[in-house]
């Protein structure tokens, strides 16, 4: 079982406004990081700055400990203009817990500011989420966020400029913070004043130890959708998707688009090597999976993925006989199933097993026979 670390409420010096309370952070003390609470990324005050500076990371958070009801959150960001993310900063208010609560998204990749009412799991949907669009977010350069809630009503501004409103009522208090999704973004200047409240719990943060077994396979620093295996002598292997996005088609700096890459570990995971590239074909190669069969081989599955082509997915398979050191070219695999699903595992007949499709919404269990299975 993970050890799991609590962070606790902190308390903090309130300035009163009438019956108003107000917290600043100018960020010029490196001490203040110790005021905030965060459980992924990298936050640092640092510079005269709150920074985040993993711009892999989808969504992190770090929470200011001071709970109100009516609020207005405002602060300064600068996005830099670094890797292939959404780069979005955010003003966190009325966290309830790290599960429930409210954040404005300031997206500069695809334009667009969203209110978002967080709720477990971190899904957006049509009922959690508006969005406004059209709104550009130079990186590079500082802007000023604000959002000013009152009772049901949600005002959300940028650089001065109102931009909408939103009515939602679910959550009546929480703390505020700052949130960042795929970018590297520094804030300043963070201001919230509001009605102080006490939550019923206290407030915590749980921060699950983790360590980066690749931070950038040498496509642009996405990488997502592992699996891992245990070769009998006891090394990991892992494979991942190794991309500039979400979807990585081929561009002038990466001709070939997204590849399967994998990283090695005879440690038990304490160190890892350089990424190795499995496979690389002109399209989007995707959601691997890797398995070691009963004759030695490793078998990896994965998806192709190409807008020209109907099905726009197609599950191929590579293996290798000398434990990744070199590997087959990719072969289709026929699939008897209504939609695009990877294959891994083996059962005693020699069967290929795969348990969940491309978009995890279906547990079928998908059986794609390979005649050189070896069980």
């Amino acid at each position: 079982m993970r050890s799991l670390i609590a962070l606790v409420l902190l308390s903090l010096p309130l300035i009163a406004v009438g019956q108003m309370s107000a917290v600043e952070m100018d960020f010029d003390d490196p001490a203040q990081t110790d005021q905030w609470l965060s459980g992924s990324g990298r936050w640092e005050v640092a510079d005269g700055v709150m920074r985040q500076s993993q711009a892999s990371v989808g969504g992190t958070y770090c929470f200011l400990p001071q709970a109100f009801s009516d609020v207005t959150v405002e602060a300064r960001f600068f996005s830099r203009a670094v890797g292939n993310g959404v780069r979005a900063a955010g003003l966190v208010y009325r966290a309830a817990d790290e599960e429930n609560g409210y954040y404005i998204h300031f997206d500069s990749k695809y334009k667009q500011v969203v209110f978002v009412r967080l709720e477990p799991g971190g899904g957006w949907t049509a009922e959690n989420t508006h969005r406004h669009r059209g709104v550009t977010i130079a990186p590079d350069q500082w802007h000023t966020a604000r959002v000013e809630v009152v009772g049901a009503t949600h005002k959300v501004y940028l650089d001065g400029e109102f931009l909408f409103e939103v009515e939602d009522d679910k959550i009546p208090a929480g703390v505020v913070g700052l949130r960042v999704g795929q970018g590297d973004v520094s804030f300043d200047d963070f201001k919230a004043v509001g009605v102080p409240v006490a939550l019923e719990e206290e407030f915590t943060v749980t921060k699950v130890p983790y360590m980066t077994v690749c931070e950038d396979a040498g496509t642009g620093a996405y990488e997502a959708f592992p699996d891992i295996c245990r070769t009998p002598d006891g090394e990991l292997l892992v494979v991942f998707y190794a991309g500039y996005s979400h979807v990585s088609f081929p561009t002038e700096d990466l001709p070939l688009g997204a590849r399967i890459s994998m990283v090695r570990s005879t440690d038990d995971g304490k160190t890892w090597s350089v990424a190795e590239v499995v496979v690389d074909t002109p399209m989007d190669d995707r959601d691997a999976s890797i398995t070691q069969l009963a004759n030695g081989d490793l078998l990896v599955t994965f998806m192709t993925y190409s807008k020209e082509r109907a099905p726009t997915h197609a599950v191929m398979t590579i293996r290798s006989s000398d434990n990744g050191a070199t590997w087959s070219e990719p072969q289709a695999v026929p699939v008897l199933f209504d939609k695009n699903q990877a294959v891994a595992g083996q059962d005693q007949a020699g069967y290929a097993l795969r348990g969940s499709d491309l978009h995890r919404r279906r547990r079928d269990l998908a059986r794609a026979r390979d005649p050189r299975a070896g069980g």
